[in-house]
C-alpha cells in the first residue's frame, strides 16, 4: 500500500504512461527471479495495475457498473463465476492467487506463467466488478465494509495465521464441506469486525502521516488543480 500510494504524484502526472506501466509490471514481475516474499514485492507489482484503475477511473466504472441492467448484471456474474470454476476445474494452485511469490516458486516458463498471471488477473477484474454492480449506488452492509476496507486489508492476514493452527486440527473433526462453511463464517466475521470505525480510523491516520512525510520531496510533481482542464479547454 505505501508503495502504491507514493506513486500517486507519478499517476496524476502521466496517467496514461503509468497505467501501461503498472499492467506490464503487474504481468511481468513475475520474471524477476529475487523479488517476491520480500517486503511485499511481488504483491506491491502484481496488484499495483488494480490500484492504478481505481486511482484513474475508479468513479466511472462505479458509475458505469451501477448502470446497467439486470441482464448485463447477470451475464458479467456468470462470467465472474465461470472464471473460478475454471480454477477450480482445472486445478490452478491456490498460491496464485496471493500473488506473494514469482514464476521460479511455480516452476513455470516465463510465457506460462505471465498467462496464468493474465487469467488470475482477469477472474479477479470479473469478481470485482460483479460485485459492483450488484452493490451499486445503495449505501448496504457491503458498501459500508467497502469503505473502510483498509483495516481489512491491512489486518486479514494477522486473522488467518492465528486461525491456522486451530483449522489445522479440525480437519480430523470435520468433513470438507463443513471446513468450507465454516472457513466462509469466520472469513465474513472477520471482515465485519476489521471494518470497525477505530481500525479503519488509526490505520488511516498512521499511513497518511508516514505517506506524507514520503511525498514531501515529491511535491512539485503533483497536478495542480485545474492545470490540464484549462489546457484541455483552451
Amino acid at each position: 500500500m505505501a508503495c502504491w500510494i507514493i506513486t500517486v504524484p507519478f499517476i496524476e502526472r502521466f496517467p496514461r504512461t503509468l497505467l501501461v506501466t503498472s499492467v506490464v509490471v503487474g504481468l511481468f514481475g513475475g520474471i524477476l527471479p529475487v523479488l517476491d516474499m520480500e517486503l511485499s514485492a511481488s504483491r506491491s507489482m502484481i496488484f499495483w495495475p488494480f490500484f492504478v484503475i481505481g486511482k484513474l477511473y475508479g468513479k466511472q466504472i462505479l458509475d458505469w457498473a451501477g448502470s446497467l441492467h439486470i441482464w448485463q448484471k447477470l451475464f458479467f456474474t456468470a462470467a465472474a463465476f465461470g472464471s473460478v470454476g475454471h480454477f477450480y476445474l482445472d486445478e490452478v494452485y491456490y498460491k496464485w492467487f496471493y500473488g506473494s511469490l514469482n514464476f521460479a516458486h511455480f516452476d513455470v516458463s516465463i510465457p506460462e506463467g505471465i498467462g496464468i498471471r493474465l487469467i488470475v488477473d482477469i477472474g479477479a477484474l470479473l469478481m470485482t466488478l460483479m460485485l459492483l454492480m450488484w452493490v451499486g449506488d445503495k449505501d448496504t452492509i457491503i458498501a459500508k465494509i467497502g469503505r473502510n476496507s483498509l483495516a481489512v486489508y491491512v489486518l486479514h492476514g494477522f486473522v488467518v495465521r492465528g486461525l491456522q493452527p486451530w483449522l489445522r486440527d479440525i480437519e480430523d473433526v470435520l468433513n470438507a464441506p463443513m471446513i468450507f462453511l465454516l472457513c466462509l463464517v469466520l472469513a465474513l466475521l472477520a471482515t465485519y469486525l476489521l471494518s470497525w470505525g477505530p481500525f479503519e480510523r488509526g490505520l488511516r491516520w498512521y499511513s497518511s502521516t508516514v505517506t506524507r512525510l514520503l511525498l514531501k520531496p515529491f511535491a512539485s510533481l503533483r497536478a495542480k488543480p485545474g492545470k490540464h482542464s484549462d489546457k484541455a479547454s483552451s
